[in-house]
């Protein structure tokens, strides 16, 4: 069951509409097989996206392909290939889409690995995984204004706005999380305070920073915790990927 949800949840977030239709051609790079999957998946053509399958994947994709309901639209495509010999590929996939919430349009980021056997003339997936986004050639460098001031906003929300508002700030599996998270109102309602925030790592497209915050509970002394926050550059909207404690009030 576990397989089957995964399944579902990595072709979701490549269902849409790309204008061309994705055909298997002989001869291709296994990283070519896999573009032209995400562009048949992205629009949920089913008679041509099982036939590229084989093993686990074909098996979770005639199961879990009827409740793809999820409307997006896929923006680019960038692949990598990790290993490649004659009949076997592992080839990694960074997608960026664009999806709707009710009026509101917003940028999100999916990181896959795709592994492949040659049968007969053709690459054939017969694994797909949903990775964590990792940094790459990080330097020291100084944080663009417009990350610096959406990650203040988004921790200094009220704990409901957060929830309401987690798509506008957040991306990848942070924000599946999120919306899979309880809606209920909290009784206590914390309020937050950012006092720093340094990057720690840059590059063009991704950030790694760590801000100290305080957090007030009426009543209480404010705590001061330290978190690691990772951000990436969603086609001009910076999004948090990561959030982790690095430092507790108490330490």
């Amino acid at each position: 069951m576990k397989k089957i949800i995964v399944t579902i949840l990595t072709f979701a977030l490549l269902t849409t509409g790309c204008a061309q239709k994705s055909i298997v051609h002989v001869g291709d790079e296994p990283s070519i097989a896999v573009k032209r999957y995400i562009d048949a998946a992205s629009q949920a053509e089913w008679e041509t996206v099982l036939p590229m399958l084989s093993g686990e994947a074909l098996q979770e994709m005639q199961v879990g392909k009827e409740r793809v309901k999820i409307t997006q639209k896929v923006i680019s495509v960038q692949t990598n290939t990790e290993i490649q010999t004659d009949n076997f590929a592992v080839i990694n996939a960074e997608v960026l889409k664009s999806n709707n919430y009710l009026d509101t349009r917003f940028n999100d980021l999916a990181s896959y690995e795709f592994r492949l056997q040659k049968s007969g003339e053709h690459w054939l997936i017969y694994k797909v995984f949903q990775k964590e986004l990792k940094p790459t050639h990080l330097k020291n460098g100084t944080m663009p204004v417009a990350a610096r001031e959406r990650l203040k906003t988004y921790l200094e929300l009220p704990v409901t706005e957060k929830k309401e508002k987690d798509y506008l700030f957040l991306a990848g599996p942070i924000l599946a999380i999120s919306q899979k998270s309880s809606s209920r109102l909290l009784e206590i309602q914390p309020k937050t305070k950012v006092l720093e925030i340094t990057p720690v790592g840059v590059s063009e497209k991704y950030l790694v920073v760590k801000v100290l915050y305080a957090v007030q509970i009426e009543g209480y002394k404010p705590a001061v915790i330290t978190a690691m926050v990772d951000m990436v550059d969603l086609a001009g909207e910076w999004k948090i990927i990561r959030l982790d404690i690095a430092q507790n009030a108490k330490e």
